[in-house]
Formats: C-alpha cells, structure tokens, sequence
C-alpha cells in the first residue's frame, strides 16, 4: 500500500502557492468544457451569417466540428501519460497549452477545413490535459485536501461549460431571414486564449516547477527537496513526504509490467468488460446530445429562449457537481449506478412523453432533472468506479470507448433525431439506459471502501484458475498515475 503522511497534521504546507498551482492545473478542464461545448453557443451563428450555410450542410460541418474535437481527445488521453513520463508534468501541461493556442487561432480562421484541423488539435489538447491535470493535481496535493483538490476538476470543466453556453447571451438573434454581423463570434471561439496563455504564465513565473513524485522517480533528488520545501512548512513533513517518495518508486521497480494481453486473462477479462461498458454507457445516456445541441433542441421543440435554457442547463450541470462529493460519500458505486440509471431512464422517458405531446415546459422541466441526475451520478461515479477495478492501460481502453462514444453521438445524433424526431431520439436513449440496468444488476460488484486486493478478489474468486500467473497476481502492478488516461484519481473524495 502507498504510504501516507499523517492525518492528524493539518496546515503543513503553503495554502497560496498549492491552491494556485491546483486552480491553474485545473484551467486545463476549463479548456475541455469550454471547447466541448463552444459550437452549441455558436452553431445558429456560424450557420446563417459566417458561413452561410444550407440545413443539410449545416447538420454535416457542425456534427463534424463537434466530432473532430473527440477525436483528437481520443488520441490525447490515450497518450497523454507517454508524454507527462517522457518530458514531465509541467512541461506537457506548457507544451499542450501551446498547443490548444494554436489550435484556436486556427478556429478563428473562417475556412472550413482549417477550423476543422484546429478543433482536432484542441481535441488533442483537451485529450492530453485528462492524463497530465489530475496527475499533476494529485502529485503535488497534500493528502488532508486531496478530496477538495479533485473535486476543482470537475467544477472548472462544468464552470467551462456554463461559460460557453452564457457567451450565447453576447451573440445576436440570427435566422435564414435575420441575418445580423457581429464581431463577438470571433471573442467566444478565441476566449480560450486568455485562459491558455495565464495557465501557461503561471506555470513559467509562479508554479515553475515539476512535480516531487516525477522528480524522485527521475532520480533527481535533490531537485525534489527543493520542492517539497516550497509546498511543505516543516522540515519532518519535507523529510516524511521525500521517504515516502523514496518507498514508492523503490517498490515501483519488484513491481511487473502490465500488458494489454493480460487484460484478457480472466483476472481481468470481466472487470475490462464491465468498465468498457459502462465507460459506454455515460454516452449512451444522451448527455452529449445535449452538451453539443441543446441550443438547436431547445429551439425545435419551440421552447423559448434557447440561449437562456441552455445556459440554465449548464448552471444545474454545474450545480450538482458542486454536491456530488457528498452522494460519492454516502453510496456505494453500484448503488449510485443503479439509481442514476433509473433517474436517467425516467427524466428520458418523460422527455419523450411530453414532446410527442408538444408540451415544451414540462419538457425543459424534465431536461433540468436530466442534468442534476447525471451530474449526481454517472458523470463523476463512471471514472471512480473505473479506475477502482481496472488497471491504468485497463483505464486507457475504457476512456477510449467513451470518447468513441462521444464521436458516434456527437457525429450521428442530429441525422439521428431529422429521421426520428427529438422524442423518439431521447426515448431511444431511455430505452438504452432501462436494458442496460439488466447488466448493471448481473456484472457491477460493489467496490466501495474496498481495497484493491479485496476488489481482484471480488471479480476474480478463484485466482487457481490462472495459476500460471501467480507471480503477476503477488505482484499486482502499481497504477503508473502518468499512465491513468482521463478524469481519475483526482475525482475521488
């Protein structure tokens, strides 16, 4: 087990220089909120007065803006870790932030296929910064806030959402017969500069300096003290953290190397499915859907002000993130699974009921419900739950699903919902959610206040049948956090 420092000593470190060092790693998130969800702000805009766009080529680029940033996502959570290992967490965070720079400038370009390139690279960006934030956050974090620290992850990319969605309030009302030129398209699709460029800043002149687990697993010893004397205030918490350090990567060396062709043993063959299932499943709730279109459902449905309902979609989002760490506290995995499936399944359900009945109030009313209960449940309980029972190249391959699954809805959903209608849409999405209740009950384990001994025992009870394997199972490799693909250690209170 990875030893830890006391308890009991609370204050031993400098509050100023490691809440600034966490907020501004954590800006990173901002970025993936924000660049998520920037087109729904600006779909109508750039369809009727940037580029003029027919419906049918309307649907086609926007479902490809949206999707092309998840595929660059893909690609940099899946590499992120081979990066913060090679070059170290600080420099990776400066060199994505370059980077997401030039890939926003490149969206500012009103050329189809160079916006296309630049949301791709932002994508990458966003992608990179899932691996490099919560190793950083987690690394240089004192164990007494570490809950508090991870929960800023989250917050900063709900916070990145709303914030995109209330730039809307700054864009005209524009349509095929009021087309209305304004500048401020340009300001909401470059806003990410100034975050980039501040995050970028502080780490050169403030928080100018790497990580002390990265520096002692380099060898650089010396270089680690220095540090830990600027996070810690006392000598013994310096002395304890550098030998706790020392333990780790000491340990890390008797430890073996996980292969991708162990995660088909039966060990792990289970655990792999279940958590690439329901790394699946978060998508297939529709939730992107509505980050990526919400303005455009809003306004078919005949809702109102979609810029308003959609910012307020973005508030409630927000707003039960800043409550999900106590729900991750008092239920069990499988218990907030199970209860968020059934929440989601209904509040879907009666989104559909109620826009086949044309009635748009109760349906916002029940979109609002939606968010709450995905925010309180499988948006923050999917990555504890997965890192918990997989390994990191387990946790690596699930992420990947779930960003393809963000691809296939993000790329398919509005042809999806032109041939079916938005209630048989979200019904589709219920009705998903419903049968996937059947595999949730039959595979998920409970993993609450488990170790990860006790975990490997509940999803594989009789190890003698890889007895082959016996030396791998006595020495379980340790979770290379540089390795730890997306949103992971640093969501868990």
């Amino acid at each position: 087990m990875e030893p830890q420092p006391s308890l009991t000593r609370k204050n031993e470190f400098h509050k100023p220089l490691v809440w600034i060092s966490i907020l501004n790693a954590t800006m990173g998130f901002f970025l993936m909120g924000y660049f998520m969800s920037v087109i729904n702000t600006l779909q109508n805009y750039l369809t009727y007065v940037v580029f003029q766009w027919d419906s049918a080529t309307a649907t086609s680029v926007t479902s490809w803006l949206n999707s092309s940033c998840t595929i660059g996502a893909g690609i940099g959570a899946f590499t992120g870790g081979k990066l913060a290992k090679t070059f170290g967490r600080r420099n990776s965070m400066i060199f994505t932030d370059i980077l997401g720079i030039v890939a926003v400038i490149l969206t500012l370009i009103t050329n189809v296929p160079v916006m296309m390139i630049g949301r791709v690279l932002g994508g990458l960006a966003v992608g990179i910064n899932t691996s490099l934030v919560p190793t950083y956050v987690q690394e240089i974090t004192p164990l007494e806030v570490k809950g508090v620290a991870g929960s800023c992850i989250q917050l900063l990319c709900c916070t990145g959402n709303l914030v995109a969605y209330a730039f809307g309030f700054l864009l005209p009302t524009v349509s095929a017969t009021n087309v209305v030129e304004s500048s401020w398209w340009r300001f909401i699709m470059g806003f990410p500069l100034i975050t980039l460029s501040l995050r970028c800043f502080i780490l050169f002149v403030y928080s100018n300096f790497e990580t002390p687990a990265y520096l002692v697993s380099e060898r650089k010893e010396a270089e680690a003290k220095e540090v830990l004397h600027r996070l810690y205030t006392t000598e013994e918490r310096v002395a304890e953290e550098f030998s706790n350090l020392k333990k780790a990567r000491d340990g890390d060396k008797h430890h073996g190397i996980m292969k991708y062709s162990t995660l088909l043993t039966p060990k792990y063959r289970g655990r792999l499915f279940i958590g690439c299932f329901i790394a699946l499943l978060q998508q297939l709730t529709g939730v992107n859907a509505l980050v990526y279109y919400s303005t455009q459902i809003f306004n078919e449905s005949g809702s109102g002000n979609a810029v308003m309902l959609t910012t307020l979609f973005g508030a409630f989002n927000l707003m039960a993130t800043l409550f999900y760490g106590q729900v991750i506290r008092r239920f069990g995995r499988k218990t907030i699974l199970i209860g968020g499936d059934i929440g989601i399944s209904l509040w879907l359900v009666l989104i559909a009921i109620f826009g086949y009945l044309n009635k748009a109030v109760a349906l916002n009313y029940f979109i609002m419900l939606y968010i709450i209960t995905f925010g309180l449940s499988y948006g923050p309980v999917l990555w504890i739950f997965v890192a918990e029972i997989l390994p990191d190249i387990g946790v690596g391959i699930a992420i990947l699903i779930n960003w393809i699954g963000a691809f296939v809805v993000a790329q398919g959903f509005q042809y999806y919902y032109a041939a079916v209608g938005i209630p048989a849409a979200f019904l589709s999405f219920g009705l998903v959610c419903l049968l996937s209740l059947i595999v949730i009950f039959w595979k998920v384990k409970e993993t609450r206040d488990l170790t990860p001994h006790q975990i490997s025992r509940l999803y594989h009870p009789n190890p003698a049948e890889d007895e082959s394997n016996s030396d791998s199972e006595k020495n379980t490799p340790t979770r290379d956090k540089e390795e730890t693909a997306g949103l992971i250690a640093a969501i868990d209170a």
